[in-house]
């Protein structure tokens, strides 16, 4: 199985790479991996709360096995969590994430490329509007990337 949090970074990097996204959120390095440090880092949902304008947030959220007649594959699922820079839109934010083209994918999209050796490119599972319980609204883009084998 790959390092999830080598996976994560990975991810993380690929998108700030796409033009749009580095321009909409001004900084490549807005563009980040939750890693689960304890005490510090300890809640994904405290953390999405507390993100502010202009960020991308990549988290771990879980892994299977995918099972294939001989053969058996890591599957790994990965939200990116969007919120737009102060007085912007979401939504051509979150296309940019799903259909850009990161500089180093010599022309390909994001989700036609692998992100990190042994992957297959990251299948888009679902784009959704969340609302937090302030009645908060922030964007997240699922992704599931399988692994080429075991």
């Amino acid at each position: 199985m790959v390092s999830l949090t080598q996976l994560g970074n990975a991810l993380a990097t690929k998108i700030g790479e796409i033009p749009l996204v580095a321009t909409e959120i001004g900084s490549p390095a807005n563009v980040s991996f939750y890693a689960d440090t304890f005490p510090t880092a300890i809640s994904l949902a405290r953390a999405v709360y507390e993100m502010s304008p202009g960020r991308i947030l990549v988290a771990w959220l879980s892994t299977t096995v995918n099972t294939a007649e001989a053969m058996n594959a890591w599957a790994h699922t990965l939200s990116i969590y969007v919120k737009a820079a102060k007085d912007r839109p979401v939504l051509p934010l979150v296309n940019g994430i799903v259909d850009g083209t990161p500089a180093s994918n010599a022309g390909l999209k994001l989700r036609h490329s692998p992100v990190l050796a042994g992957t297959l490119p990251p299948e888009v599972l679902s784009i959704e509007r969340v609302t937090d319980g302030d009645a908060i609204d922030h964007f997240e883009v699922k992704v599931q990337i399988e692994e080429t084998g075991d």
